[in-house]
Order: structure tokens, then sequence, then C-alpha cells
């Protein structure tokens, strides 16, 4: 049985989504993962229109109007220790009032039952977690929010308490690093490995992925000139062109791997 645990960390939006919505196929994945997740999540387009908002309020109140530092992170994840008979109801109750003791927004709850290891037995040993989604831009106060130790200690207590699990030893105590649940089997290497693999694709180049992006664009403009000529209602709007030009400006800072996955996502969407 594990132990109650709540680690939070500042992660890139766009990675975060393409692992809880299982876009790409998962080498420490154990069970089958179209019954073994579940996802209440926003879509990307809608976490990309939320940080051109928070850019937005962050320099019209800001001191001189300066834009949000490229270091802030004001999304922000969450991994959430679980037990095989929590169930959906309980991880979304435990997650509002997660977000409200921290004073953050709650955006989105991804429950993986699907992930572990099997020992050289065949046994299956399951880490059953779930990732939670935050904002930490107040629309208030025109800042990023912020925790004191005692509030972090205080979200422990509150996990343990309501999902009636023993609370684990502070860090402060143990003095022991928090395990992200990508090593829990192994994986950096081996994600990458299977993103590969899953795609069935060559080495992509920041090139060809820019030419994939720019035929995606013309892709939807066509589309809607000949919905405009046959007399009908244009069914791509200037958020779904920003979707895809987003794509082009995260190859700066994402593998273009990571941004490929991001395009196949949105794709689905469009």
């Amino acid at each position: 049985m594990a132990k109650a645990g709540m680690h939070i960390k500042s992660r890139s939006a766009t990675s975060a989504l393409l692992h809880n919505a299982r876009v790409y196929k998962l080498s420490y994945a154990i069970a089958n993962t179209e019954k073994n997740y579940t996802e209440y999540t926003l879509k990307i387009r809608d976490i990309q229109q939320m940080m051109k908002s928070i850019k937005t309020d962050y320099k019209k109140h800001s001191y001189r109007g300066r834009r949000l530092p490229s270091n802030s992170t004001p999304i922000k994840e969450g991994v959430l220790n679980l037990n095989e008979n929590h169930t959906d109801k309980e991880v979304m109750e435990v997650a509002k009032k997660i977000a409200k003791k921290l004073g953050v927004q709650l955006m989105g709850v991804s429950i993986h039952r699907d992930e572990g290891y099997i020992d050289k037995q065949g046994k299956k040993h399951f880490n059953y977690h779930a990732h939670l989604l935050f904002n930490y831009y107040d629309f208030q106060t025109h800042k990023i929010v912020h925790q004191t130790s005692e509030q972090m200690k205080q979200m422990q207590t509150l996990v343990a308490e309501e999902l009636h699990m023993e609370r684990g030893v502070p860090k402060s105590e143990t003095k022991r690093k928090h395990i992200e649940h990508g090593q829990y089997r192994a994986v950096a290497k081996e994600k990458s490995e299977a993103i590969e693999k899953a795609l069935e694709v060559p080495k992509l180049t920041i090139s060809s992925m820019k030419k994939e992006i720019a035929t995606l664009r013309t892709d939807l403009k066509e589309k809607n000139a000949e919905l405009e000529a046959a007399g009908e209602q244009k069914v791509y709007t200037a958020e779904d062109y920003q979707a895809v030009a987003k794509l082009k400006k995260e190859l700066k800072k994402d593998t273009v791997q990571e941004v490929y996955l991001a395009y196949l996502a949105l794709q689905k969407e469009l």
C-alpha cells in the first residue's frame, strides 16, 4: 500500500498533457491504457489560451509593461499517490481541496492505473497515481502564487486524511529526494526510445517539423476557403491558427519529438 504523498513540480504544460493523455505508448504501462487511465483535463489549445491570458494580464499590470519572465512557471503539475481502491470521485474531491488549500486553480486531473513494472516471477506491481494540473497565476494580484512550507505540510496532511492513507515522513526529516513517477520504472532513455518506436517515423528535424506545421496551417486555410466558397460558415477560428503557430514557437524550447506529439494531439482536436 502506498503512503500518502503529493509532489508539485514545474513542468512544460505540453509535456504534461502528452503524458497524461497517453498520446504515445509507454514502455512502463503494464495494463490496457485505454481502460486504466481517466482524464478530466483541458485540451492543449485551452492551456495555450490560458498561458496567453496570463502573459497579457501580467504585461498589462506589471511595472512599465514588462513581460512575464521566461523562467516563470505559472502552470505546475502535482503527482498524487493513490491505492487501487481509490475512486475517480475521491480523487476529484481531494484535488479540489488541494487547490483550495494552496490558493490555486485546478485545471485538470488524469488518473493513471496502468503504470508499474513486472518482476522476474511475472507479477505485476502497479504505481497508482494521479496527475493534477494547476494554474498558479492569480488574476487578482497579477502575480504567481507561492506557498509556505507550512502550507505544504498542511496539504500533505490533508491528502492523508482525505484518502485514508498513512502520511509519509516529511522530506525535511528523511533527507530523501522525491522519486519522479517517470523514474519508477527507469526511464528517460526508455521513454524516448518508446516515443520513436510508437511513432514509426525516421529521426525528425526542426526543418521537417516546420514543414509539417506549415502544411497543417495551409490545410486549415484551404478548408475554410472551400466552406466560404460554398456559402457556409468557416469552421477554423483565429484561435486554431494561433494553436498551430504555437507549435512552431515550442521548437525553441521542447524537443522535436515532443512538438511532433503535440502536433498529432492538435490534429485530433481540429
